[in-house]
């Protein structure tokens, strides 16, 4: 008994997708496929945003499927956000602590040192024009290398504090 993966592979075999199609034909076949050999609700999940999407009621077909928009993380993002995220407590740890000086006033401090490294050494490390001077600053270059171009590297203390401290 042939599974719907095994008919689905028969199909493609005899009506194989042409390589110079394009995009909008060779999503076609792909809705046609899933029309014919996907479970139902597949089917109608599919078929409901590639319509969306080709009629123009939705700008990408990803947010046509419902994959993007508000609240919905795309991996890349969570991916970057974590690496961002690891990169930003080592720059923490690093991070110079005075006598005498409060987890808050040190955050703040942090804060802004974090603040004027991405924009005044940040882009000329970026460039090339010099190296990081330091741990601390290779650190710092790995969260805003991490956070380009999916994530922003916060600025305040208070969404800074959530990251480094596990608040």
């Amino acid at each position: 008994m042939k599974t719907s993966i095994d008919r689905a592979s028969d199909h493609m075999e005899t009506k194989s997708m042409t390589p110079r199609a394009n995009p909008r034909q060779r999503l076609q076949q792909v809705a046609e496929l899933v029309r014919d050999y996907g479970p139902a609700e597949l089917a109608d999940w599919f078929g409901e945003g590639v319509n969306e999407f080709e009629g123009g009621a939705k700008r990408s077909l990803d947010m046509a499927l419902g994959l993007r928009g508000r609240g919905i993380e795309l991996p890349p993002r969570t991916l970057a956000r974590a690496a961002r995220d690891a990169a930003l407590v080592r720059v923490w740890l690093l991070f110079p602590d005075r006598p005498d000086e409060t987890i808050a006033t040190r955050g703040r401090r942090f804060a802004a040192w974090l603040t004027d490294f991405g924009l005044r050494r940040w882009p000329r490390i970026q460039s090339g024009a010099r190296a990081p001077a330091d741990a601390l600053e290779a650190e710092a270059c790995a969260a805003f290398e991490a956070a380009e171009p999916l994530v922003k590297v916060p600025a305040s203390w208070d969404r800074l504090r959530a990251i480094v401290l596990g608040e």
